[in-house]
């Protein structure tokens, strides 16, 4: 369980193992989402070209929030490894994120850093695809609009709250698949 989890972590590494490749999930979390983000209103403007209403369906969002999930995982990935390398590793392993880098490329090069990328990307195109779909569906209903713009109908605590009701929903719906992604 969770605290016992926390204790062994502890006891072993002290409180600095408890945070150890965090640095690196803070790197990989930021373009991570700037990335997702842009393909998805990237991909949202091109479903629309040609189109005669401004709201797609939800097929058509659920597929431009799984665009931009599989090129954000792709891109961000090899941060990705050397982050679980970092956090999973015995203490000692790695000295920091350049010496996990380098020990992570010589073990097969390039394509270390892109070991488990299928199993990720499956996990991906679910999660992103509904995550992302259910955030455009909810801001539609919380602004009573159905209009390209419909975010700037909305306060900033109404848009988080939002965000985080949708991530919610898309990862207790998919959780299972990101047991089997773990492991």
């Amino acid at each position: 369980n969770i605290k016992e989890g926390l204790k062994q972590v502890y006891k072993n590494d002290g409180l600095k193992g408890l945070f150890r490749g965090n640095s690196m999930s803070l790197i990989k979390s930021t373009p991570d989402s700037a990335i997702k983000f842009y393909v998805f209103e990237k991909t949202k403007y091109l479903l629309r070209k040609g189109r005669h209403t401004e709201e797609l369906p939800q097929s058509q969002l659920f597929l431009a929030g799984a665009v931009g999930g599989v090129v954000a995982n792709i891109t961000i990935f090899p941060l990705d490894v050397i982050k679980t390398r970092m956090s999973a590793a015995p203490k000692g392993t790695y000295n920091g994120i350049m010496d996990t880098a380098i020990k992570v490329y010589g073990e097969r090069g390039f394509k270390s850093f892109y070991k488990g990328l299928q199993a990720s990307i499956c996990c991906t195109i679910p999660n992103a695809g509904l995550n992302l779909s259910i955030y455009e569906l909810l801001k539609r209903i919380f602004s009573g609009k159905s209009c390209k713009d419909n975010a700037n109908l909305l306060t900033t605590p109404t848009i988080m709250f939002i965000g985080g009701l949708s991530a919610m929903f898309s990862s207790t719906i998919l959780y299972p698949f990101q047991t089997i992604q773990s492991r």
